[in-house]
């Protein structure tokens, strides 16, 4: 997780929007892009 990783190295003020949901969508015209890691090196 991103917090985990770089923990004391950032301030968080406030949470935006409470009981929001977020994530990431991938177009089905990306070939081999199915993950955060396939975007690596790209």
């Amino acid at each position: 997780l991103y917090a985990k990783k770089y923990k004391g190295k950032y301030v968080q003020l406030r949470k935006n929007l409470k009981g929001a949901q977020t994530g990431l969508a991938v177009p089905k015209y990306m070939k081999n892009i199915n993950t955060v890691d396939d975007l690596k090196n790209k």
